[in-house]
């Protein structure tokens, strides 16, 4: 039988804090030990740090790559192509969610009819300073809830971070558009590609949690990643099954 689950966690390593952030997230699924766990890092070597950390309890994949700007949708295919469970999980590094909410999602995707779903509606709220420290300390995410009164909200309409996707039809629709490069709305092109091709998504009540780390925007990347959000905003199911079709046939 066809295993259910995977969680594909791409990783780029730039600070300490980033380093931090990925162990908590890691540890968080060993604990749930409820499907297979893939992390990619690239970077410009490998220091083996999270290899030797987790080399028991993940498949772990290492690119070298010295590029200034993370071409995240890149890696996320290139480990949606080495999976074979029905369905996959993208996980961003910094982020924490209650496995309540991951209980409801696996329930959800075990009836099947799902091709993408989120586990939490919107809400993304920043975890920093002493807050961060507390939970670094004991990954309990209690801590966090009892403090959401003390937390900014980073994003009130967030559809990324933890996305659960159908495998198969995520490949059909071509997988994350490599033609966003960096960190850019590859979550907001994704769904809204799904949404003008009529596929079936659901969006489960809940909230996430994002890990503090410092950024470094490129807004030169940032315009370009938004203008193809806004060609894909504009085109017509027509449209968008057009050009699947002539990427199919490119890579044929």
């Amino acid at each position: 039988m066809k295993k259910l689950l995977s969680f594909i966690i791409p990783i780029h390593l730039d600070s300490l804090e980033r380093l931090e952030n990925a162990i908590c997230s890691i540890n968080l699924l060993i604990k749930y030990n409820k499907g297979e766990i893939y992390v990619i890092e690239s970077a410009k070597y490998n220091n083996g740090i999270l290899n030797q950390l987790f080399k028991n309890s993940i498949n772990y994949f290492f690119v070298e790559d010295r590029d200034s700007i993370y071409h995240k949708t890149y890696y996320v295919n290139f480990l949606a192509r080495k999976i074979t469970t029905k369905y996959i999980c993208i996980w961003d590094t910094d982020i924490i969610i209650s496995t309540d909410l991951l209980d409801k999602a696996i329930v959800s995707i075990n009836a099947g009819k799902v091709d993408l779903l989120l586990p939490y509606k919107g809400k993304c709220y920043d975890v920093s300073g002493i807050l961060r420290e507390i939970y670094i300390r004991t990954q309990d995410i209690k801590c966090l809830y009892r403090n959401l009164n003390k937390m900014g909200m980073l994003y009130e309409n967030a559809v990324g971070g933890i996305v659960f996707l159908k495998l198969d039809t995520f490949i059909k629709v071509g997988m994350d558009n490599t033609n966003i490069y960096g960190w850019g709305p590859e979550d907001y092109e994704r769904l809204t590609r799904y949404k003008k091709l009529g596929l079936n998504i659901l969006i489960n009540k809940g909230e996430i949690f994002h890990l503090f780390h410092h950024r470094i925007y490129n807004h030169i990347v940032q315009i370009g990643a938004s203008t193809i959000l806004d060609k894909v905003q504009h085109s017509s199911k027509k449209d968008i099954i057009n050009i699947l079709n002539q990427q199919e046939t490119e890579n044929a």
